[in-house]
Parts: C-alpha cells; sequence; structure tokens
C-alpha cells in the first residue's frame, strides 16, 4: 500500500462528510474511482454539496477566466481563482 494515499484518503473523508455527503459515498467514491483528484472534484457537483459550493465555484471559475484573460497568467489566475473560492465558501456561503 502507498503511504500518499493514506493522508489522502482521509482530507477526502473530512472533505466529504463536512459538506454534508452522506457516510457511504466516502467509500463508494474511493472504492469505485482511484484517481484521487476526480474524488476531490464530484464533491461540489454532488446535489447535497451544490447549494454551498456552487455558486463558489462558479464566481471562482469566472475570476480564473477573466484575470487569465487580462494577465495572461496561468499561475496567478489559479491561485487568484481559487482563493475567491476559499473566501466565498468561508464567508458568505458559511453552513
Amino acid at each position: 500500500m502507498n503511504l500518499g494515499l493514506v493522508p489522502m484518503g482521509l482530507a477526502f473523508g473530512i472533505l466529504a462528510t463536512h459538506t454534508g455527503l452522506p457516510w457511504w459515498t466516502t467509500p463508494l467514491f474511493s472504492t469505485v474511482m482511484y484517481t484521487g483528484t476526480l474524488e476531490f472534484l464530484l464533491v461540489p457537483t454532488h446535489p447535497a454539496a451544490a447549494r454551498r459550493w456552487g455558486p463558489c465555484l462558479l464566481a471562482g471559475s469566472a475570476e480564473t477566466v477573466a484575470l487569465h484573460l487580462w494577465r495572461r497568467n496561468a499561475l496567478l489566475s489559479v491561485f487568484a481563482g481559487t482563493a475567491v473560492c476559499i473566501a466565498l465558501s468561508s464567508t458568505v456561503f458559511r453552513p
């Protein structure tokens, strides 16, 4: 067993239960999909989490695209879009 998968699995379990997903979705996602990144991307699309993460992802994505079209710097636009998404999810759309 790869020891690098343990922290990623724990982080996914915490994220999934924090967003309101049922407990059985975490082992189901981990069993069906081996890729860790896809698991993290599927959490916001679940209906239980979409009310909180949907507007945050939309605003973060729009900000990422706008900043990238303006500055043409991928690193800056991704970091700024992530910051907008995190800031909105922890303040405006807080559960």
